[in-house]
């Protein structure tokens, strides 16, 4: 049998990346954000996944935004360390798209084609927790309360620690304190949460994530 092939998902902490860095992770031990992608590639390949903090990636010297200088620096990194493709999911954490999503493709889109490895990114309205508060049968089998799911999870747009925050509803959902221990309550809803559900509750994140995903890296790793 020959290696698994390795996607590089890069996201913003541990509730959709988990604890472990920079080392490659089975299917049977992936996080969240991971493990959306895997179940989203729907592959036979032998996979594995390895999780970075995209905060924590140099940004190429040039002129241009930010964040397209970063995705090139990720891009570029998965060519080196022979990777087969790399994931991108930031929140939008209420700041303009031409900051967030906009910018994530335009550092995708300079290098998209032949010589470069493929590329998938996604911005979660307003954070990711809004993910995992979208399928109430997902919530209560990581032993949350399905009756605190959310039908509009990108509505919620408050700040850190209040009301509206998506990351503290998801901490009452999952019956957590101030959102210690979602990492591992978010790995379980992922893997059984259904993706047209996500889809659907959260159109203006998830499902482009998706359909990049399924256009981007299936074919990369199938």
């Amino acid at each position: 049998m020959s290696d698994p092939k390795v996607v590089a998902v890069f996201g913003e902490g541990p509730g959709e990346l988990g604890h472990v860095r920079d080392r490659p992770l089975r299917p049977d031990e992936l996080p969240a954000l991971p493990q959306l992608i895997h179940r989203l590639l729907e592959t036979n390949t032998a996979v594995t996944y390895t999780c970075s903090l995209f905060k924590d990636v140099k940004h190429v010297h040039g002129r241009g935004k930010k964040f397209a200088k970063k995705v090139v620096a990720v891009i570029r990194q998965a060519a080196r360390m022979g990777h087969a493709a790399a994931v991108i999911v930031i929140d939008r954490d209420r700041e303009a798209d031409k900051e967030r999503i906009e910018a994530l493709r335009e550092g995708r889109d300079s290098l998209n084609g032949p010589g470069h490895r493929a590329c998938a990114v996604g911005v979660a309205v307003e954070t990711f927790d809004a993910w995992m508060i979208a399928d109430p049968a997902a919530i209560q089998q990581a032993g949350g309360d399905s009756g605190k799911s959310v039908a509009q999870p990108e509505s919620l747009a408050g700040k850190p620690g209040s009301k509206d925050d998506p990351k503290m509803v998801a901490a009452e959902a999952f019956g957590l304190s101030k959102g210690v221990g979602l990492a591992d309550k978010y790995a379980k809803a992922a893997a059984v949460a259904d993706l047209e559900t996500l889809a659907k509750k959260c159109p203006k994140g998830f499902r482009p994530f998706a359909e990049e995903v399924r256009e981007r890296i299936r074919p990369a790793v199938g």
